[in-house]
């Protein structure tokens, strides 16, 4: 990072190669549109070109610092209404992003549509890109105990939905 921070474009090709595929799986599942994700990736590589600067490796992990620059690329869009989520389907994920089967991954991503931004941006970031709760916290700029409430409203419900289609399934 210290030589992209120079003006070394060979090192910031590099660090775009080891790291635009967990931005892109990222942004894809949040905003369930691969045009709206390729919008963020970009936007968030040009923020760290012009930007390189500002990055303090005694504040956050490089990955955590991509991560929150994205995060608030979207935050951004979506008080814009510059771009409006879709609801993310096998189809138009990318294939890196599949964590289980396809009949599960489908159930799942319907549910993760349906949460707040908020919630399915922590969640991704937990269980998708395994961030702890203190980088989640730095990410989406706020406190672990509210990482840690918007994780358990979220788990909690996609829990619900999961017992209630089951129930509704058994009988």
């Amino acid at each position: 990072m210290r030589a992209v921070q120079r003006g070394d474009e060979h090192a910031f090709a590099q660090l775009v190669g080891r790291h635009v595929d967990a931005l892109y799986n990222y942004a894809t599942r949040l905003t369930g549109s691969r045009s709206f994700a390729d919008d963020l990736v970009q936007e968030t590589w040009l923020v760290v070109w012009t930007k390189a600067s500002t990055y303090r490796s005694s504040a956050s992990a490089l990955t955590t610092w991509l991560h929150r620059i994205l995060y608030n690329k979207f935050v951004d869009a979506l008080r814009k209404n510059k771009f409006e989520t879709e609801q993310l389907t096998p189809d138009n994920m990318p294939e890196s992003a599949t964590l289980v089967p396809d009949s599960d991954m489908a159930w799942l991503n319907t549910r993760l549509n349906h949460l707040p931004e908020s919630q399915r941006a922590a969640i991704l970031l937990a269980h998708a890109q395994g961030f702890g709760n203190k980088d989640i916290a730095q990410i989406m700029r706020t406190s672990v105990r509210a990482v840690e409430s918007l994780l358990a409203r979220a788990r909690r419900t996609l829990r619900s939905a999961y017992e209630q289609e089951k129930f509704t399934n058994d009988e």
